[in-house]
């Protein structure tokens, strides 16, 4: 049986039954702890890009999907819809294991000041009195101290991926510094976030990956309406409310396809076309053309003395009657 949603799209819904904020209110709690899928994310292989649907398929963005900026180096162009106000933490009681991708933090927080309720191993009352959280509690994959922290922090965007759709970043504890450097020069020179596009690459010098954003040109303004509404869509609220649960949060990623990502960018080009549609100025209204009306074919000889005919009795008439 379909899932489908049996209101037809063009039916017109009585006012009384429209409630948006009693809605997301009532429907969020009758729909709470069901799975209903997850949002399509950009992942981090190492230093390259992967695109993450909602079922775990995984599609690598290839050099040729990049963007060729001046310095050299491919970056991945997206555009900020939305980002979580909160700093996420997570902490694993064990190494990180590539395998087990999905696995559930042993504690962790969604506003990055106290331990969610759910975690099933709180480690303190509070993120800031926190051991974990602390700089140099860290350690590396062979258990070795590292001037980092045990419990990391991640910031989470909403991003468009022009031409593909809406996406799930996080943003792992190194590169929360370049971004917010990032956003400062923008924030002082008036420039929202989410009207320009934002080119993501990677440091090649940094041992690990670390994220790195570059300036790519400013958003059409035909172009920024749809954005805003795109930033309200249910895709990007999932993504901007995201929250860490008990549970494994993705599922298993399937094989990674080996077709392109996204359409070719040139090089030293970000296209203005974002696949939201042609941005097209009001086209006036044609002036309908008259058609030129046909002249009358000359009358054969036939019809000439036809006419005659009938005007001899006409002009006789005519000169009876003083005319």
């Amino acid at each position: 049986m379909s899932n489908e949603l049996m209101i037809p799209e063009g039916a017109e819904i009585p006012e009384y039954i429209l409630n948006p904020e009693l809605a997301k209110q009532a429907n969020e709690d009758a729909a709470a702890g069901i799975s209903t899928g997850y949002a399509a994310r950009i992942k981090l292989n190492g230093k390259a890009f992967v695109l993450v649907d909602g079922n775990g398929n995984e599609t690598p963005v290839l050099p040729g999907d990049m963007v060729l900026a001046p310095d050299g180096q491919n970056y991945m162009p997206i555009i900020v819809l939305r980002a979580k106000k909160e700093i996420q933490k997570a902490f694993y009681l064990e190494a990180y294991n590539p395998g087990e991708e999905g696995k559930a933090p042993d504690c962790f927080s969604n506003d990055g000041v106290s331990p969610d309720q759910t975690a099933p191993a709180k480690q303190c009352d509070s993120c800031a009195a926190c051991p974990m959280n602390a700089f140099g509690s860290g350690k590396d994959q062979s258990g070795n101290a590292t001037k980092g922290k045990a419990c990391s922090d991640s910031k989470i965007l909403a991003v468009f991926v022009p031409k593909i759709g809406v996406h799930k970043l996080k943003l792992p504890p190194a590169s929360l510094q370049n971004w917010g450097l990032f956003v400062k020069q923008l924030t002082a020179r008036g420039i929202p976030v989410g009207n320009i596009k934002t080119l993501v690459g990677f440091d090649t010098t940094a041992p690990h990956p670390v994220v790195t954003f570059q300036f790519g040109g400013f958003v059409q303004e035909g172009l920024l309406p749809k954005l805003a509404d795109m930033a309200q869509s249910p895709e990007a609220e999932e993504i901007a409310t995201d929250r860490i649960t008990g549970q494994a949060k993705l599922p298993a990623p399937a094989a990674a396809q080996t077709q392109s990502a996204i359409p070719t960018a040139q090089a030293q080009e970000l296209p203005d076309d974002l696949g939201l549609g042609e941005v097209t100025s009001a086209t006036p209204e044609a002036t309908p053309v008259e058609e030129p009306k046909e002249e009358p074919a000359p009358p054969t000889d036939e019809e000439l003395a036809t006419i005659c005919s009938l005007e001899e009795p006409i002009l006789s008439a005519a000169e009876e009657l003083g005319l």
